[in-house]
């Protein structure tokens, strides 16, 4: 199972949303509203590097329903872009 954050800052025009949510915990709702899980911000705040890198965390069996992802509120990625 793949969620595809949307935080990577592609070009100097594009807004960096990571900035006031970097320091927030990473939530993994499923599409149908369910809590499934949190991991907390590293020290230095969440890079979209580290971000990609807890796609080794995930549930396999999260990948038939379906997940969002949030810092904090701010909407991040999804496994269904």
């Amino acid at each position: 199972m793949m969620i595809y954050f949307i935080t990577e800052q592609l070009d100097q025009k594009e807004p960096n949303i990571l900035t006031m949510v970097k320091f927030n915990a990473l939530l993994i709702i499923s599409l149908e509203g369910q809590y499934l899980a949190r991991f907390d911000a590293p020290i230095t705040g969440w890079t979209h590097e580290m971000l990609c890198s807890t796609n080794m965390l995930f549930e396999s069996a999260w990948t038939c329903c379906g997940v969002e992802a949030y810092l904090g509120n701010q909407w991040v990625g999804s496994s269904k872009v």
